[in-house]
């Protein structure tokens, strides 16, 4: 058998209860207890993920009896880390749902009941009533969705997204999904999205909503109604921007639904209300109503939606669209190659609300190279972007990558040679048990045999003013970094105790040691990857 498994555990009715409690004590440590070491943590989370894999599906009850009796732990981040990865694996197996009758399915809404709002773990309880997928659970989870919402907006997908494949979902489910969900702005698009997804996938053959396409289609009227006059500031100037905020991403998310619903129901009577959001400024909303239009079979439609192809932002969208349509011989293919989906990629990124929340101004492609990248097997290509938000000389600029990675830095970093921004991107992204760093006290206290040669050799060399910050462990070699001058100039040493790499800082955009290091990290990779970089 491969090292990296561990031979399955011989059970026996004996020892299943003293299975159980270390499973619990493993979740829920005494209190004080604190696991040293990374071997040390990644060993007891291995064995946590066995003891997942094996629970005896009969014991479950007993298991989760035991999270009960612990659940005033539950808003430690140490429980709320152990359950949430003790709670994937579970759901990963085969007789999952096999081990809830209505007693099980009673604890799990307890426990949602004794979850922090705020917690992830929330919409894991939740994950696993659609799971399990009774009718009891069904019923119990549309319940608490409109009663008791979780508040993590994210955690809500996972939440929900055991049920997208399901399409042997009872009609009364649906009936409870959307009275619920459309007491929750947040709720409704997501409920939305839900069917719409089964009905594109044909899960099922007729969209649960369709018989609510009129009063769908005048609350489409209504959001377009709200968003327009936000747009030409019909709204009081001292109105709170967070809450403005709020109201536009949630008409947003609305409206982008409703518009995939409508068509999806063949509702052609929403046509004055598709249009009316055609004309709204939001590029997003644009497409989505075009693809509306063009799906109920109006022209305008067809020829927005080819427009609107142009726009990096949307670009990816539009062409899902297009080839659901059988018109993606209607967009230049100048707009589908490479390149062209790239710039997409990167303007899709940077528009999230975790990135910058808006589409750059602009976008140009400052370099392109095929290259062997960490963690992959054959040559990646890379396209790296100048994007743009604002104009003059205000406005803020940046490169961003997209290839094996899709992400730009918050740093300016514009000022590196090119090979040094790919050499960011490549260190930023790399993962592996033998890449960490520790800090300097943490370094001395535990390293001194590694550390005070690699001071006294850059004391020696022509480098002043040394300060050491990290010490960083690479695949079997030890980096030390330190903050130094050379020249009169302030940059960072980092050497393996046979040579010097010198980082010269910005004045202008000044990096930190741990970026500084994350540079030469890979550059050593990609070099060691491209031998044309060496």
């Amino acid at each position: 058998a491969p090292c990296d498994k561990i031979p399955p555990m011989t059970m026996t009715d004996n020892t299943k209860t003293q299975f159980v409690e270390e499973l619990l004590d493993s979740i829920f440590p005494s209190p004080g207890l604190t696991i040293k070491g990374r071997r040390a943590n990644r060993s007891l989370n291995e064995r946590r993920a066995q003891l997942a894999r094996e629970l005896p599906i009969e014991e479950l009850p007993r298991f989760l009896d035991g999270i009960m009796e612990h659940s005033a732990r539950l808003p430690e981040a140490i429980v709320q880390s152990s359950l949430e990865s003790v709670a994937s694996v579970l759901a990963g197996r085969d007789e999952f749902a096999d081990g809830f009758g209505p007693g099980e399915v009673d604890t799990v809404v307890r426990l949602y009941e004794q979850t922090q709002k705020s917690s992830n773990l929330k919409c894991i309880w939740l994950a696993w009533l659609a799971q399990i997928a009774t009718r009891d659970s069904l019923k119990k989870w549309n319940l608490l969705m409109e009663q008791d919402p979780p508040q993590n907006d994210q955690g809500i997908v996972r939440a929900i997204s055991p049920l997208a494949k399901n399409g042997d979902l009872p009609g009364e489910f649906y009936e409870q999904l959307f009275s619920g969900a459309f007491q929750h702005p947040k709720l409704a698009p997501i409920a939305l999205d839900l069917t719409n997804f089964q009905v594109r996938t044909k899960l099922i053959t007729q969209h649960p909503a369709r018989s609510k396409a009129a009063a769908l289609t005048l609350l489409l009227n209504e959001t377009v109604n709200q968003l327009e006059r936000i747009e030409s500031g019909q709204i009081a100037s001292d109105y709170p921007p967070e809450r403005l905020r709020d109201i536009v991403n949630d008409s947003l998310a609305l409206v982008f639904s409703l518009c995939d619903t409508l068509a999806l129901c063949g509702h052609r009577e929403a046509e004055g209300s598709l249009r009316r959001a055609l004309g709204l400024r939001h590029r997003r909303v644009q497409t989505e109503a075009a693809s509306a239009l063009a799906r109920l079979g109006f022209v305008e439609g067809r020829g927005q939606l080819v427009q609107l192809a142009a726009e990096p932002f949307v670009r990816l969208r539009v062409l899902a669209y297009a080839d659901e349509l059988d018109m993606i011989d209607e967009i230049a293919e100048s707009l589908r190659d490479e390149l062209a989906i790239a710039e997409a990629k990167l303007a899709s990124w940077l528009a999230e609300q975790s990135q910058f929340g808006v589409a750059p101004s602009k976008i140009q492609m400052i370099d392109q190279r095929e290259q062997y990248w960490p963690s992959y097997e054959h040559p990646v290509l890379c396209f790296l972007f100048q994007f743009s938000y604002g104009t003059g000389p205000e406005a803020f600029q940046n490169f961003g990558l997209v290839g094996p990675i899709v992400h730009a830095f918050p740093t300016d970093i514009r000022w590196l040679g090119t090979d040094d921004v790919y050499a960011a991107f490549a260190g930023w992204q790399a993962e592996h048990p033998e890449i960490y760093e520790l800090p300097f006290e943490q370094a001395q206290q535990h390293h001194p045999q590694v550390v005070r040669p690699r001071i006294s050799m850059l004391k020696a060399r022509e480098y002043a003013e040394v300060e050491p910050v990290l010490l960083g462990h690479l695949l079997g070699d030890w980096i030390l970094v330190a903050a130094a001058t050379k020249d009169g100039s302030e940059g960072f040493a980092m050497t393996d105790g046979n040579t010097v790499h010198w980082f010269g800082n910005n004045e202008q955009q000044p990096v930190d040691a741990s970026f500084a290091y994350m540079i030469y990290r890979g550059r050593r990779m990609l070099q060691a990857f491209n031998e044309e970089m060496s």
